[in-house]
């Protein structure tokens, strides 16, 4: 059926097959914007009307950017909701999250979730002019009737954003970590500031970022040149910071993020540029070896010494291991290391098999040494 647009023009406009590949490619607008968010009372969920009218593929796109989809409607209830608090007030018309354009007469929603409800006007969906994108229309009947249509043309979108709103801005927390107006260090969908808040993350130096998020302690004894010369060098040295070479062409490296505290331990090290299923072995040392330059060891450099304890040994994934916070099963590191409660200085290192022949008949190499302070 034929849409009037916003500024009356007709939106059932051909569809010529190189437009729509054009709209349908449409970047994310870098100014989303939304006339104001409203919190359903029947769902919880957060609702805005796009402020500029544009095509479903330009809506949509929006959507994305602010965290969420053009509405999913799951009831007449939640139609009856939007048709009244959004699409009326300034509008005859407005996009949803409905589509058949994967199969033809199979219509789905943006979000996911299945098409349990469906609110169709008088003679729709009717495919006139091979229409696959689908905008509430006021004008028909049913009240708040569905209409198939090209996805053409300027009409404003209904976004709907599954999120709560932890600082009560009025704002959902999705939109502000995905549009970027608010960090998400951690990635648990929550702005950083919303955590400290909360307690659930702790600020110590109170930079505004959870310490989970903060790199912890320092590299020493890498195979950059930085150490003790790699055990097949010239060419065998890594990138700054890395360990010395292996078979693949690379220095492994580990890092830590998080807190090293007895109190809340969210330590975690992580070793990175591992062979692509290397099985590693992860240990703490009391001291470093040869004042922190470390000696030749297989293909690599021996960094730890001192009382050894071996904490783990996993196979990676894609060259990359972790241990401690964040890793289903594992005991905080300060627990596996057997840390004292008055804290102190470990060092740690992560021995990998690489088998490949390259450097020495060992078929071992090393990633550099991490130094940790641990408080209490």
């Amino acid at each position: 059926m034929v849409l009037v647009g916003l500024s009356g023009s007709a939106c059932s406009v051909p569809r010529l097959a190189s437009l729509m590949v054009a709209v349908a490619t449409v970047a994310l607008s870098a100014s989303a914007q939304v006339s104001s968010w409203v919190q359903s009372p029947i769902n919880g969920h957060w609702y805005g009307r796009t402020a500029n009218g544009g095509t479903w593929f330009q809506a949509q796109a929006d959507a994305a950017q602010l965290g969420g989809n053009l509405a999913t409607i799951r009831s007449a209830t939640e139609n009856e909701w939007i048709r009244t608090s959004l699409v009326l007030p300034t509008s005859l018309y407005a996009w949803i999250g409905l589509t058949d354009q994967a199969v033809e007469g199979t219509f789905t929603w943006m979000s996911g979730e299945p098409v349990t409800y469906t609110n169709w006007g008088v003679g729709e969906p009717n495919n006139q002019g091979n229409e696959d994108w689908v905008a509430m229309d006021v004008t028909m009947q049913p009240p708040g009737a569905w209409n198939d249509s090209p996805g053409l043309g300027s009409l404003p979108g209904i976004i709907e954003v599954i999120s709560g709103d932890c600082n009560s801005n009025q704002i959902p927390d999705r939109t502000e970590v995905t549009s970027g107006a608010a960090p998400d260090c951690n990635g648990n969908g929550i702005p950083d500031t919303c955590d400290i808040v909360s307690g659930s993350s702790v600020d110590s130096n109170g930079d505004s970022q959870p310490d989970e998020c903060q790199p912890a302690g320092f590299t020493f004894c890498a195979g950059d040149g930085s150490g003790a010369v790699c055990p097949c060098d010239p060419g065998q040295a890594g990138n700054p910071g890395e360990g010395c070479r292996h078979s693949h062409g690379l220095g492994a490296k580990l890092s830590g993020i998080g807190t090293a505290r007895i109190a809340q331990d969210s330590l975690r090290l992580t070793a990175s540029q591992l062979p692509p299923s290397a099985t590693a072995l992860l240990f703490q040392g009391t001291t470093m070896q040869n004042g922190g330059l470390g000696f030749s060891f297989g293909d690599g450099l021996l960094c730890v010494n001192g009382t050894i304890v071996r904490l783990s040994i996993r196979q990676a994934t894609g060259g990359v291991l972790s241990w401690g916070a964040g890793n289903p099963g594992d005991a905080p590191l300060h627990l596996a290391g057997s840390i004292p409660a008055s804290g102190g200085t470990r060092f740690y290192q992560v021995w990998y098999r690489d088998p490949s022949p390259y450097c020495t008949p060992s078929g071992f190499n090393l990633t550099g040494g991490r130094s940790i302070t641990w408080t209490p």
